[in-house]
């Protein structure tokens, strides 16, 4: 396994940053983040995103921000952040160019090594911890070209420091993110306080969705094209709905399918668990992962057989934990 040592000599020349498909805060924040410390390591870095939630745009500025990754350009390194497997990288692992470098960092607890130097941490409560810790590696100080993005990353990841991931590491390296310039309310209004008018009527739709089943244990919410064309919204807004139907009285696990955009039968499934239950090993059931409270995967199918397949799941999970006695 690689640490900061082993990636830092790469950070000054030209460097490409990837990460997943779907970024949330924490892959952009990631991403943003280590384009300012390459930057301020005298390197040249370029993030790559073919999809980039709206949320995220007041991090834009002052960066190179491309939706593919230049053909005919040469890069000294290639990083990944964020990231459990190559199946999981923007665009497929072949829209990656070729590089004498390519490294990984991540903190996902199930995952596939994919990159020739990997730093992956499952104790740090976001990718921007990792993302932090090299930069004081680095001997760099936190400015607010690096302390934004950064404070984006752990906000988001640890639920606005509620989860039981916020720990003192992630809190002293928060400090030290406020001391540099990162600007919460910033974050806060950009992120959570800015929706469209689209969004809310596609989370009333999606709401009226819900079904509980197994003792009220297992909650479930989808969203289909039709409902987000009647809403007027795209699928990217629907980020963060699936919190509703876990913070239900009783509710263990929570998901959300959402049907693909390009792809009729195709669906992205996200979990979230309260705690008790390690929904990455739900997840890794339909080859999907993340973290042990929140993960995701895709499924192919109809709707109906979808959420039956993972209701069938869930309740195996529940009941291992004694927690349902009557199931289905």
């Amino acid at each position: 396994m690689s640490g900061p040592a082993d990636l830092l000599p790469h950070l000054r020349g030209r460097v490409l940053i990837a990460t997943h498909a779907t970024p949330d805060g924490d892959a952009a924040g990631s991403a943003f983040g280590l384009a300012a410390l390459v930057r301020a390591l005298g390197g040249a870095p370029t993030c790559v995103f073919p999809r980039l939630p709206r949320v995220f745009d007041y991090l834009r500025p002052g960066h190179d921000v491309v939706e593919r990754a230049p053909a005919d350009a040469a890069f000294d390194a290639v990083f990944v952040v964020d990231c459990g497997s190559a199946s999981q990288v923007a665009d497929g692992p072949e829209s990656l160019p070729a590089a004498p470098v390519l490294a990984v960092i991540d903190h996902h607890r199930t995952r596939e090594p994919f990159g020739a130097l990997e730093w992956v941490d499952a104790g740090a409560s976001a990718t921007g911890v990792l993302v932090g810790e090299l930069a004081q590696a680095a001997g760099v100080v936190f400015d607010a070209a690096l302390a934004r993005p950064l404070w984006c990353a752990i906000l988001t990841d640890t639920g606005s420091f509620h989860y039981s991931s916020t720990d003192g590491r992630t809190l002293r390296l928060g400090a030290a993110l406020l001391d540099g310039g990162a600007d919460p309310w910033e974050a806060t209004q950009s992120i959570y306080e800015s929706h469209e008018p689209e969004r809310q009527r596609l989370l009333g739709l999606c709401l009226g969705t819900l079904d509980l089943r197994h003792g009220g244990k297992v909650a479930a919410l989808h969203i289909t094209r039709e409902m987000a064309a009647a809403a007027g919204a795209s699928m990217e807004l629907s980020s963060g709905f699936i919190n509703y139907a876990r913070s239900i009285a009783g509710v263990e696990i929570a998901f959300l399918a959402r049907q693909d955009e390009e792809i009729e039968d195709l669906w992205r499934v996200a979990f979230r668990s309260r705690g008790t239950h390690p929904v990455d090993s739900l997840a890794a059931r339909f080859d999907g992962g993340g973290h042990r409270n929140a993960a995701g995967c895709r499924i192919t199918g109809q709707l109906s057989e979808v959420v039956e397949r993972v209701f069938a799941a869930a309740a195996g999970l529940v009941a291992d934990a004694g927690l349902v006695e009557d199931l289905p």
